[in-house]
């Protein structure tokens, strides 16, 4: 069973998706986390990097960008690797994206959209079955695009594409029993 449910339930979500590969190994210098405004991680990566602010704003930082003490001095709250960003500074999708060359075929796929503080769009994509190719990133973009997010960001997809409405997995997995380690979960009012 998807232990996003359970992390789902215990964090008493409505809405729940898989996150990043904040544990990605890919890379030597595998980034920065912040995880509820503190820091867990503090590396370099040579990845786009979202970040979302206590006051619910969020930004994505080009590698160059990162600086992880200016990020909490200005509020980051949590951050997220994986990417890379789908949309440019003005809301329009890209067409060449800041990854390797496997993330931009066609996956299962998360991503994360944004227009304005406190306000997001989650999408969850299923793929590698039968009835369902998943997405290309120039695909997911150009949705972002005509949704009228002003920034997007991909996350970890794959075999971690999952999303849950309370305590039942609304999509299709196509590996519904991978442990998912990692999450955004939307809870009504603290």
């Amino acid at each position: 069973m998807c232990l996003l449910i359970f992390m789902s339930a215990r964090m008493k979500s409505v809405l729940a998706v898989n996150g990043d590969s904040y544990s990605n190994s890919r890379h030597r210098d595998n980034g920065t986390i912040i995880r509820n405004g503190v820091i867990y991680r503090a590396q370099q990566t040579d990845m786009e990097t979202c970040v979302l602010n206590w006051d619910g704003t969020m930004k994505i930082y080009n590698p160059e960008e990162m600086d992880t003490q200016k990020l909490i001095d200005s509020g980051a709250y949590q951050i997220w690797i994986f990417g890379p960003s789908l949309l440019d500074g003005n809301g329009k999708a890209k067409t060449t994206f800041r990854t390797w060359p496997y993330i931009e075929e066609s996956h299962p796929r998360t991503a994360i959209g944004y227009y304005e503080p406190g306000h997001y769009c989650l999408l969850v994509v299923d793929g590698r079955q039968d009835n369902s190719r998943g997405m290309f990133l120039d695909e997911m973009a150009g949705l972002f695009e005509q949704l009228g997010c002003k920034a997007a960001y991909n996350l970890d997809g794959g075999h971690c594409s999952f999303m849950t409405l309370k305590d039942q997995v609304v999509n299709h997995p196509y590996k519904s029993e991978h442990k998912v380690e990692d999450g955004i979960f939307i809870t009504e009012g603290v």
